[in-house]
């Protein structure tokens, strides 16, 4: 039965909470009777959605034996941002499982947002610098846009813009992880509740303010790999989480006792957030499964022998500048003739017409 029973709070208070094999042989909270078929079925549709699209990302990378070291990264960035809502499902289906353990879970969690974010970042970075690119040659070249502010002028982004962002993400990482440390004190978290909800927000605001100024900086190059989508698939998923945890703790709030074992509230409100980010996942999964793709590991590239990158990339505009004059010069009722970019991926060379 439900009671206000006082369960053991505080660190090292988590050996006294059921374990997993408790919660499925003994009695228990007769919620746990739909969280757990939630939480399962979220994880199993979220793999179903998403495995498809990562086995191809994975055989992407492995099409060649002695990949180059900007592929190797690329790919890094690309799968880790990528796996995110199949790996969040995991950890939630845990959490519902095994209610002694749900705030190392959690832990775990907010890691994987951490990285996740970072990683997103770097992916940005990498699509606007051209894989393995000279970052600073590339950021003049782009079309000059309102970065921060919507009342600034617009201008094209410069370094400074660039560790400003990183600055932003990394507090982030440190934040969103130090708070799921200092909840493994309930009594302590609790009495600090508003103030630990309004540095996560906060936090986590500054940290979506700074990605989405470099993806309007980066419009035109990023426009292509379908960035806002993979941004979304990140950002809808955590904030799910965050919403979800913070709504049921407003109505979950007594501790239950069933048969010695005593569930806490925080515990009974773990395993309500972590069933409906389970569910939530799922839509995410479908939305990653379109956003990200094997066409993420392409490199636009030109023929040029002794030259950079960077040479590369200028070269390749020039190009695309001189046939469009050409072709202007020529008509300016033509419609203008479809340039050849040659990409590659790994050492394969494919062709790609825009």
């Amino acid at each position: 039965m439900a009671s206000s029973y006082s369960c053991a709070h505080g660190i090292g208070a988590a050996m006294e909470w059921p374990s997993f094999w408790q919660l499925v042989t003994e009695p228990h909270p007769r919620a746990y009777n739909y969280l757990i078929p939630m939480a399962f079925t979220g994880f199993a549709l979220t793999a179903a959605a998403l495995m498809p699209m990562l086995v191809r990302l994975v055989l992407a990378r492995r099409a060649d034996k002695e990949p180059p070291a900007a592929l190797k990264t690329r790919f890094v960035y690309l799968f880790v941002p990528a796996s995110t809502p199949l790996v969040i499902a995991a950890l939630q289906l845990v959490v519902v499982m095994a209610p002694r353990v749900w705030k190392i879970f959690g832990i775990l969690s907010a890691c994987v947002e951490a990285s996740a974010f970072f990683c997103f970042l770097q992916l940005i970075l990498d699509f606007i610098g051209g894989g393995g690119g000279d970052l600073a040659a590339a950021l003049p070249r782009l079309t000059p846009s309102k970065l921060w502010c919507c009342c600034s002028s617009a201008r094209v982004p410069t370094l400074r813009d660039v560790l400003a962002a990183r600055v932003l993400v990394g507090q982030f990482m440190v934040v969103v992880i130090a708070v799921s440390l200092l909840e493994l004190n309930d009594d302590w978290a609790k009495a600090h509740n508003s103030f630990i909800a309004i540095v996560d927000t906060v936090s986590l605001v500054l940290c979506v303010v700074a990605e989405l100024t470099l993806i309007r900086a980066g419009h035109d190059v990023l426009s292509q790999h379908n960035i806002h989508a993979k941004f979304w698939t990140m950002k809808g998923l955590f904030v799910a989480n965050t919403f979800t945890r913070r709504f049921f703790s407003r109505f979950i709030t007594e501790n239950q006792h069933i048969g010695g074992l005593c569930y806490t509230g925080e515990t009974l409100v773990s395993g309500f957030s972590a069933a409906s980010t389970a569910l939530i996942a799922v839509p995410v999964a479908l939305l990653a499964a379109c956003a990200f793709g094997p066409q993420d590991l392409l490199f636009p590239t030109v023929a040029a022998p002794n030259g950079s990158a960077a040479d590369a990339a200028e070269a390749s505009q020039g190009a695309s500048a001189a046939a469009e004059a050409e072709g202007e010069a020529e008509s300016e009722g033509e419609a203008e003739a479809d340039d050849d970019i040659d990409v590659e991926v790994g050492g394969r060379q494919a062709t790609l017409r825009d």
